[in-house]
């Protein structure tokens, strides 16, 4: 009997160490071979989408941000897929519909919040909408990723009527001032630790997609995203 559970220990023993040695062999390049063989899921429009690779719940598993902008709605429609433990491409539950307003990840830099108790990144973005009165709305939002679900937070809006005049509210919709506005996100996560993220978009107007495309071509195109994802102290 004690030998049956000295080869069962022994055969966990091994079973874990194969998952150690599994997780830490997928690379960075690794995964960014992943994500380029599975480029048909996730590739943009040609000529009107763009695309990033991050890292945004900073777990070392990197996502691809694959954007779509409509130039007769002046919206854009992202999805975002993340490489998992084992090395597969999986979509990132995402919090609104296809129908439903996003906000604009087709940026170059924002700021960022680092809840180190929770372990979350909390990553400030805005999404602007026109209203059927004609007035012009815009949001400030907490985006994070958290076990492969992306999480959106309402954090104040500003809205611009058919007379240009501007009016700002908070979460709540209460009134508040341009200032407060602006600084939404202090004001929510100021006892977080504030940092800057950059991020490196792929225009497919510049650069062709698909899987028709030399995956060298394509390799050096996400590399290139992914070396330019950052997160770093305020300059």
């Amino acid at each position: 009997m004690k030998r049956k559970w000295i080869a069962l220990i022994l055969a966990l023993a091994v079973m874990s160490g194969e998952t150690v040695m599994a997780s830490e062999a997928l690379s960075g390049t690794a995964q960014q071979k992943r994500i380029v063989g599975a480029v048909e899921s996730w590739k943009p429009e040609k000529n009107t989408g763009s695309y990033t690779v991050t890292d945004l719940d900073g777990n070392g598993r990197l996502e691809i941000i694959s954007s779509n902008y409509s130039e007769e709605d002046q919206s854009t429609v992202s999805h975002i897929w993340e490489v998992d433990e084992d090395g597969k491409l999986q979509k990132v539950e995402m919090p609104w519909t296809e129908e439903e307003s996003q906000p604009d990840f087709i940026t170059k830099s924002t700021k960022v919040w680092y809840d180190s108790t929770e372990d979350v990144y909390y990553y400030l973005f805005t999404d602007q909408q026109k209203t059927e009165d004609g007035s012009e709305k815009e949001q400030k939002l907490a985006v994070s990723l958290k076990d492969g679900k992306l999480s959106s937070q309402l954090l104040a809006e500003k809205t611009v009527d058919g007379t240009d005049t501007e009016s700002f509210s908070d979460a709540d919709g209460n009134e508040i001032s341009s200032e407060d506005y602006e600084n939404a996100g202090e004001e929510k996560y100021g006892d977080f630790e504030e940092k800057t993220t950059k991020f490196k978009w792929i225009s497919t107007r510049e650069h062709a997609i698909g899987s028709d495309v030399p995956m060298e071509q394509l390799l050096e195109l996400v590399s290139e995203a992914n070396a330019g994802f950052s997160i770093s102290d305020p300059e």
